[in-house]
């Protein structure tokens, strides 16, 4: 009897935790403006009027025609040479200034920025750091953050190296699939090439067997190619032919 208890406890924490770790989209704004605030303070960040246009032009394009409407985008560039691209929470996206040097199209660049909307719409990292959250932080922060709602900076602190971590890590496939294929309709939506990551991930897949290094694109969000591209390009054709079919369908008159 003893043990029943005690295992009723320890489930009754899991289903409390789980409860009041879900992250509303208020609590994901404030956590996307001090993670923002963190990533800026250590993260060097270009600024160039035309990189700025074009980034917004397209980003702002996307987001007008994903499926959340609940927060508000912000682009920004790092200023790295590498091809990489992050979103964290509150709709704050981030693409390196390599990423953008090599798309070379509007295209290709909504493919990048389009995909990692696709994770803020599906709230990946948001359903990341409440498992995260569920089973690795105290009492004592649970009640600080969540139930007497005064976030302190050291609390920030902890959820800025876990969301930073998670997106470290990656995603689940299951999750990588997901952003592509939302950000395969993204793209089409806003009228752009939804096939130009296709274009873009073949490019730096040559780039990759040429320089060699089976790893050099490795920790890379839609630009990764190992070791799953070929099947990322088949989740975007197929995605692609899906949104074709259906427009079809609509068109002609069967709704």
């Amino acid at each position: 009897m003893q043990a029943k208890n005690i295992v009723m406890k320890k489930l009754s924490c899991i289903i409390m935790l789980f409860a009041l770790f879900t992250v509303s989209a208020q609590e994901e704004a404030e956590l996307g403006r001090q993670i923002a605030a963190s990533i800026e303070r250590g993260m060097p960040i270009y600024r160039d009027m035309e990189y700025e246009k074009r980034i917004m032009r397209v980003g702002y394009n996307l987001a007008g025609v994903c499926d959340r409407k609940d927060i508000n985008y912000t682009f920004t560039i790092i200023d790295r040479d590498e091809i990489n691209g992050f979103a964290t929470f509150g709709g704050y996206i981030y693409i390196y200034k390599g990423a953008m040097d090599k798309a070379e199209t509007d295209d290709e660049l909504a493919a990048i920025i389009a995909h990692e909307i696709g994770h803020v719409s599906a709230k990946h990292l948001a359903k990341r750091l409440e498992q995260d959250r569920t089973f690795s932080f105290s009492f004592g922060l649970l009640d600080t953050f969540v139930l007497r709602k005064q976030k302190s900076r050291r609390d920030i602190h902890k959820i800025v190296n876990i969301s930073y971590g998670i997106i470290q890590r990656g995603y689940t496939l299951q999750d990588e699939y997901e952003a592509d294929r939302l950000g395969t309709r993204y793209c089409y939506r806003a009228g752009y090439d939804p096939l130009a990551a296709v274009t873009l991930l073949n490019k730096l897949k040559k780039e990759e067997r040429r320089a060699g290094a089976s790893t050099i694109f490795e920790n890379i969000d839609i630009l990764r190619t190992h070791p799953y591209i070929d099947e990322r390009i088949d989740t975007i054709i197929s995605e692609t032919g899906a949104i074709k079919a259906e427009e079809a369908y609509e068109k002609s008159g069967n709704k």
